[in-house]
């Protein structure tokens, strides 16, 4: 019985801490190839509304009572663009990809955390 108490424990502490961060603990690092990669799926999911410079311009979003993110500026983690990128973020127009395959949403966000980094030079 103990067993059982602790197993639904441990599955209430997974929801309330959220499975995407505990599943990904060991985030892979960015590198100049997976930026690279996250360039056209960037540009294929994401530039409609971001925009191709990630600057919040994109045509979908011109006639919205939300913008987008300018991603230029946007200052964040891999792991949280990761998770907004796989979940979408509440209250706004971003969706979640959580249909893309993993490696191409780690792909995204090395990719949108170099936007910023690129605005910064």
């Amino acid at each position: 019985m103990k067993t059982m108490s602790t197993i639904s424990n441990l599955a209430l502490v997974v929801a309330a801490v959220g499975f995407s961060s505990l599943a990904f603990a060991n985030a892979p690092k960015s590198s100049p190839a997976a930026i690279k990669e996250g360039g056209p799926l960037f540009a294929t999911n994401c530039a409609s509304c971001h925009g191709d410079k990630g600057d919040g311009k994109g045509a979908a979003a011109a006639g919205g009572a939300m913008k987008p993110a300018d991603l230029t500026t946007f200052k964040s983690t891999s792991q949280k663009l990761f998770d907004t990128i796989t979940k979408g973020k509440k209250d706004t127009m971003m969706p979640g990809f959580d249909y893309l395959a993993e490696k191409d949403r780690w792909a995204i966000a090395f990719y949108v955390e170099s936007l910023s980094k690129k605005a910064k030079k």
